[in-house]
């Protein structure tokens, strides 16, 4: 059989987007299909390059809705957007042709109610997406299947200098994330050990640089290809976003041991447990009291926060186990096209 994996765009990186490429090309690796290839409405020339590093043009489609459900017999699509899910189900049953879908949810949503079509199959990347499918979207049946990373290598004994303290906000540069809000609130405020970096590129880039100016406190790194430094480097990582699934930079910060600052939306409190791996930020201004706090953190307190992070990811969100559960939900699927 052939796996088709969708994503809408796939010409910038982001969370749902690296996921996309990254557990087809482990699914693939499981010998579970015989063929397999990944699909968006970008042009191959257009894909991200780290996308291109990871898929060659045998392995590649442009999204064709009608060719897809043409040449369905045989094939299982797994959608990680439910504009992709909606498309390929909406086309199928005007053509009233029988399609295998599993749809992936990453964000918990609450739009398009009556003209979004789910299939029989659906994950929630978190208990939060999962209750949005339910209690918003009326899907009766979702199995809640966590973001996975790959394990590091991590100093639990990093040296924690209260007179350099470096907070990393790792997300596409946008108004969903807040980058701009946050440093207009925060500017003039911190405490002079705090200084914030901002990993990622996206549509708000111009103004975050404008809004950063000239203050030392605050850094735009841009699009980052070895992120693995800046977590390494990084004292704390956050998140203080409008909307969340199950951020994947929340738990690569713990597959390395760093703490992690953030609000409750989506399943942020699936990932942290306040203040054993890091502390819940409800507002703004408790942002800026958490964040202005940092420099009084005890040590010892700093190590065993580092130790819990560790210890979260490990139990919860590691990649192989991750893998294992799409390749048993696929594996169901298979199984009822025989």
């Amino acid at each position: 059989m052939k796996l088709i994996s969708l994503y809408t765009y796939l010409d910038k990186v982001g969370g749902a987007n690296n996921l996309t490429v990254a557990l087809h090309n482990s699914i693939m690796e499981t010998g579970l299909f015989s063929e397999g290839k990944v699909s968006s409405f970008t042009k191959y020339k257009n894909l991200a390059p780290s996308y291109k590093s990871q898929l060659d043009e045998s392995s590649y489609v442009k999204f064709r809705v009608f060719d897809f459900i043409r040449n369905a017999e045989g094939v299982v699509f797994l959608s990680h957007h439910r504009k992709m899910t909606t498309y390929l189900l909406g086309i199928a049953r005007l053509l009233k042709k029988e399609i295998k879908i599993v749809h992936i949810a990453h964000s918990a949503l609450s739009s398009l109610k009556y003209v979004t079509l789910f299939p029989k199959h659906n994950i929630a990347v978190s208990k939060s997406v999962r209750d949005s499918l339910k209690n918003y979207f009326n899907v009766k049946d979702a199995i809640v299947i966590y973001n996975g990373v790959l394990p590091q290598e991590v100093n639990l004994n990093k040296v924690f200098d209260k007179e350099q303290i470096r907070v990393t906000l790792p997300a596409s540069l946008n108004n969903g994330k807040q980058q701009v809000a946050l440093t207009q609130f925060l500017r003039s405020k911190l405490t002079e050990q705090i200084t914030i970096q901002f990993a990622g590129d996206g549509p708000d880039r111009e103004k975050l640089e404008k809004a950063v100016s000239d203050d030392k406190q605050f850094r735009v790194l841009g699009h980052v290809d070895n992120m693995q430094k800046v977590y390494k480097s990084s004292d704390y990582v956050m998140l203080f976003s409008k909307i969340e699934g199950l951020p994947l930079s929340l738990i690569e910060a713990q597959s390395y041991g760093v703490p992690i600052i953030c609000n409750d939306v989506g399943g942020n409190l699936e990932i942290l447990k306040p203040n054993e791996n890091g502390f819940f930020v409800d507002s703004m201004s408790e942002l800026l009291e958490c964040l202005n706090n940092l420099p009084n953190i005890e040590v010892s307190k700093y190590k065993e926060m580092r130790k819990q992070s560790l210890e979260n990811y490990l139990q919860n969100f590691q990649y192989d186990k991750m893998v294992d559960s799409y390749v048993g939900v696929l594996h169901e699927v298979m199984q009822s096209v025989r």
